[in-house]
């Protein structure tokens, strides 16, 4: 067949051309100019923090400090912080049976405010009477909170608190010289 030349094909001869009539190789396109494509967000910076020190133990029934934090300035055109938090958590039951609960918060504080507790878990058993043993439990948790009720061009404190739950003995953060970490991912708009 003799090829047709390109002078003879207008825009208006070939509106209605169905796909199933396009055969053999086609050349590429550039997606340069696409239009109605859904706004991606942008990743605008990142803040990593880890422990690996001996682990800590409160009695508390209030949360207090594991020491694992991260401090973020958000940028202009910011839409939110991803926080990912991977904590080492567990308890310690007393001698004669009860709990092993502990629990773990993650707290945002903005330069100049006040504390908010955007994220909480828990974890625990039951510490049976084991002719007078302390019964423990511990393992990995993990808490992801994305955090849009923050501004941009302000100065953020995320960080991760513990404590003991109701007649645990105590709770421990970290157990065996664990790997607890906290990641801030900046998202812009």
């Amino acid at each position: 067949t003799a090829d047709i030349a390109n002078s003879a094909v207008s825009d208006a001869k070939i509106a209605g051309l169905a796909a199933s009539k396009l055969t053999g190789a086609l050349p590429a396109i550039s997606g340069a100019s696409l239009t109605n494509l859904p706004a991606g967000g942008k990743l605008l910076q990142i803040q990593y923090g880890v422990i690996t020190s001996n682990q800590t133990f409160t009695t508390s029934t209030t949360f207090v400090d594991t020491g694992l934090n991260r401090t973020i300035t958000s940028s202009a055109n910011h839409a939110g912080f991803f926080i990912m938090v991977s904590g080492v958590l567990g308890g310690v039951g007393n001698t004669s049976g009860g709990e092993t609960a502990s629990a773990m918060s993650l707290v945002r504080t903005p330069s100049g405010g006040s504390d908010t507790t955007v994220m909480y878990t828990q974890q625990g058993g039951w510490a049976g009477n084991v002719s007078g043993q302390r019964t423990e439990d511990f393992g990995p948790y993990a808490m992801n909170y994305y955090d849009t009720g923050t501004s941009a061009s302000t100065e953020y404190n995320y960080r991760v608190q513990y404590k003991k739950v109701s007649d645990t003995d105590n709770a421990h953060f970290n157990k065996y010289n664990g790997r607890s970490t906290i990641i801030v991912i900046e998202v812009g708009s």
